[in-house]
């Protein structure tokens, strides 16, 4: 009974496969509630086909299928129609589900598959719905796709096409153009890319991995193309769907060339503002012809009744896009809008053949910036800042919190969607949601500051986790200066290195007239210095001195003797007391300079805290007459000096140069870090290698006895061939993941290997180089392999003792060393059975000929070395002839 069932399908397949007709598609669905979801198929069809489908089978991946009636039918153009099915499925927890549908068959004469025998390749759809931990990732729905999946293109003209994604969520999308697939896993056969089928330099593909805009430059060759959009979907930086849509490229030759839309750029824009946007398209063919313009995208979808556009039909058209955003326009990722240009070429029998271009503008809405930033000094060390309460975006539900951020200086930002404070030199004070002021006291005199406030939204799920964050416009930045109120440290410079006679010179500026008003801080004036170290937990006194008027306060120097300036960062605090009132004070650091040695190189760090900033640091390096020389300037506190000799000592100091922003008595300000000297040595390991290994997967038959794969690697830095002496490869078998050393080489010249083992090859490989001294690099990659297992069966052999196609055998085999395989008559009986992956079926069952029939065949397919799972089971027909 199982036999005539299945020849009853495999019947129903050869039936069906005569009388394909599809031809494009994709699977969307939108999140209900709970685990619940909408889903929708929407196919593209040949109007005509007795294969019509008023229902489909849909694989929710949990498990269950169902059937899902067509819910809408129309016809669009040329025979081409238009199906939707909708149903809605509760999945049964976290997890992830490949939702699909597999439908007998593409149309025929696609040229890109199976050198246009597809009408034997069967029509399949996924997506990828990831329930992860919905209390973190919350829920999600697929992309919406607005631009439709057939479309026209011209010998030897540019073809451009975007899909047009819009996600309902924001979040962040990539592109790719992938082998479109017949079954779950299975790519359909023999398929070329569109630049494989007409190969010339006039024949260029591009596809923007961001916008989805693919760009065609050109097509050589007439007829029917197919190629699959693979969509991708990050939330918080990881992929929580996928969708993939198959779509068809109709390639025609006609005396046509498509019109052509000016220029189109990208456009930022501040919400609650109208934007306008003209767009204009031309023709050059003659006579003239009409010319269409539409335009799709997010910003009609989600906001129609303020983002609207009005287009003429002419030869020379105009389509005039306006948006009035608003605070409900706002979002994290851009909006893209597609405009499209048709012409109305029709062919000598009346025939419309339109030929498009396509222009992808994307729109940033950003929140508009908070208002009225002031910042106003309170004291010798802090700064109040207040901005207005009301500000404007704040009853947005995606609405969190404001940012305040500050850095030291102050010039114009001037406007630019993508600022980033961050890079602007500013530094995240606080976040705050109910307040609209902040007090900043950990400030420094002789400065100005800069301030600025962001607010920031995002999207917050059920379960109060945000994801798609973004941020407002960075206000008008708020200025201010402190003034020289106190005594300012000017210099914290090491005169002498040494563990126990050491010497550190201390220096620092009187106050400021008016900063500080002698009326109020009264005589007689006294400095006070202390110092401490890391050894020393509080300050201890240095050096006092007291002045009756504060002309006498002159500025004033301190060496500091006796110290171990070798091994000790020495802090310094200047107080300074007006009429027995201490009145502030002012602290510095010593440059502090830490060295280690590698493999020929000095790498070279540096502390340091100081009231002023540091532009920049020279690094000096003690030559062979024992003086210093200046070796290299950097603004940062690190350093590599490289290449040097291992075994030789060298012996380094750090020059700072810096000043307060506010003009004060000494700039620029320089000091000097102690001295320190280190000896190079190779205690490094030597830079790894990437690898990549292959195998002989062009052979048509493989030899069962033994398999090899085949390895080259490269350096992964410069100079390396200089360290390495050798290399160690490692194999991991996929059968039992046990780490194997298969080889050491001694030849750092060689980087190539061939690894022959007598079972599976399925594994992977990774390379540690070695140096003179034994060190080993860390593991750069690991590149695998499999066994490339590829098995196709012909569908007619000619048993006729000819000599030719006498044998039923596989087409193509590789590492495939068994298979199950059973051959039945159309009455479902059992006519041959065979364990030889060659099969090597001479037409005979029971010694006696079989007649001139239709057989057919369920083959599981057994990959070299596994017999616990086929890792195919084909099905199909054979057309036996005598």
């Amino acid at each position: 009974m199982n036999k005539i069932v299945l020849f009853i399908l495999l019947l129903f397949a050869v039936q069906t496969a005569k009388s394909t007709h599809n031809r494009a598609g994709e699977i969307v669905y939108e999140h209900l509630s709970g685990f619940t979801f909408n889903i929708k198929v929407i196919t593209y069809t040949i109007d005509s086909s007795s294969a019509d489908r008023p229902e489909l089978e849909l694989n929710f991946g949990d498990g269950t299928s169902s059937l899902v009636e067509r819910s809408l039918i129309y016809v669009i153009s040329n025979g081409l129609q238009y199906n939707e099915y909708k149903t809605s499925h509760t999945f049964p927890g976290p997890a992830i589900y490949v939702i699909s549908m597999t439908d007998p068959n593409l149309i025929d004469n696609i040229i890109n598959i199976d050198g246009g025998e597809s009408v034997n390749t069967t029509f399949y759809l996924e997506d990828t719905l990831k329930l992860l931990d919905v209390d973190f990732y919350g829920y999600n729905s697929s992309p919406v796709l607005l631009q439709a999946p057939i479309d026209y293109a011209n010998i030897n003209e540019i073809f451009v096409h975007n899909p047009n994604a819009f996600d309902p969520n924001g979040d962040s999308l990539t592109y790719q153009l992938i082998t479109p697939l017949s079954e779950a896993g299975i790519l359909v056969p023999n398929y070329q890319t569109l630049t494989q089928v007409g190969v010339s330099p006039s024949n260029t593909m591009t596809l923007n991995t961001i916008t989805g805009e693919l760009i065609w430059d050109s097509p050589q060759v007439q007829g029917i193309y197919s190629i699959e959009y693979l969509i991708r979907e990050f939330r918080f930086g990881v992929c929580i769907g996928t969708q993939i849509r198959h779509m068809q490229i109709v390639v025609e030759s006609h005396q046509n060339t498509p019109p052509i839309i000016a220029p189109v750029f990208d456009t930022c824009v501040i919400a609650g503002s109208t934007l306008n946007l003209v767009f204009f398209a031309k023709d050059s063919d003659t006579p003239d012809q009409l010319i269409e313009m539409f335009a799709t995208g997010g910003p009609l979808l989600v906001d129609s009744s303020n983002a609207f556009y009005t287009s003429t039909i002419d030869t020379a058209p105009q389509l005039n896009f306006t948006w009035n955003t608003s605070c409900n326009s706002i979002r994290k990722a851009n909006y893209q809008l597609v405009i499209k240009a048709t012409d109305n070429y029709t062919t000598t029998t009346g025939e419309l053949k339109p030929l498009s271009d396509l222009a992808t503008w994307n729109i940033r809405v950003l929140a508009p910036p908070v208002s009225n930033v002031v910042a106003t000094i309170i004291s010798n060390k802090a700064i109040k800042l207040d901005w207005d309460s009301a500000y404007s975006c704040s009853s947005n539900a995606k609405f969190l919190y404001f940012s305040i951020w500050r850095k030291i200086d102050c010039a114009p930002i001037g406007f630019d969607c993508d600022n980033d404070p961050s890079q602007l030199g500013y530094t995240l004070l606080k976040s705050t949601y109910f307040e609209y002021n902040f007090i900043d006291s950990t400030l420094l005199q002789g400065h100005q500051y800069s301030y600025i406030v962001i607010a920031h939204f995002g999207t917050t799920n059920a379960f109060g986790v945000i994801h798609n964050k973004f941020s407002s416009a960075i206000s008008i930045e708020a200025c201010v200066a402190l003034p020289f109120l106190l005594p300012i440290i000017t210099n914290v410079s090491v005169d002498s290195t040494s563990s126990a006679t050491g010497a550190m010179y201390v220096a620092w500026s009187k106050p400021q007239i008016p900063a500080l008003d002698t009326l109020v801080y009264t005589p007689p004036y006294q400095y006070n210095l202390s110092y401490k170290t890391e050894n020393t937990p509080f300050f201890l006194p240095l050096f006092s001195i007291t002045k009756p008027t504060f002309f006498q306060c002159n500025d004033t120097t301190f060496v500091h003797h006796t110290i171990n300036t070798q091994d000790t960062t020495f802090v310094y605090k200047l107080e300074f007391i007006s009429a027995a009132v201490n009145v502030g004070s002012s602290e510095a650091t010593s440059i502090f300079l830490t060295t280690s040695a590698g493999d020929n190189k000095a790498k070279l760090i540096w502390d340091i805290d100081t009231p002023w900033r540091n532009d920049q640091y020279v690094i000096y390096r003690k030559n062979i007459m024992g003086l210093f020389d200046s070796i290299a300037t950097t603004t940062t506190t690190t350093y590599i000096d490289e290449p040097l000799i291992n075994g030789r000592e060298y012996c380094y100091k750090i020059k700072s140069i810096g000043k307060y922003t506010l003009a004060g008595p000494i700039r620029p300000i320089i000091n000097y870090s102690q001295e320190q000297c280190l000896i190079p040595i190779d205690n490094e390991a030597p830079c790894g290698v990437t690898i990549e290994a292959a195998n002989d997967c062009s052979a048509r038959v493989v030899n069962a006895s033994s398999y090899s794969n085949y390895l080259n690697w490269i350096y992964e830095g410069s100079n390396c061939v200089n360290d390495i002496v050798g290399y160690e490869i490692y194999f991991v078998p996929q059968s039992n993941n046990d780490t194997v050393l298969i080889t050491a080489i001694t030849n750092p010249s060689v980087t190539v290997y061939q690894h022959i083992i007598d079972t599976a090859v399925t594994g992977c490989y990774f390379i540690q180089s070695i140096d003179s001294v034994g060190n080993k690099s860390g593991i750069v990659n690991f590149s695998c392999v499999s066994n490339c297992i590829e098995y196709e069966l012909p569908n007619t052999f000619t048993p006729n003792a000819d000599q030719q196609n006498d044998y039923f055998i596989p087409r193509v085999i590789r590492y495939v060393d068994y298979v199950e395989c059973s051959i039945y008559n159309q009455w479902g009986v059992e006519v041959y059975q065979t364990n030889d992956p060659f099969i090597q079926w001479n037409g005979y069952t029971n010694k006696k000929e079989t007649p001139t029939a239709v057989y057919y065949y369920v083959c599981k397919v057994y990959g070299v070395g596994d017999r616990a799972k086929p890792i195919k089971t084909l099905k199909g027909y054979i057309d036996l002839q005598r």
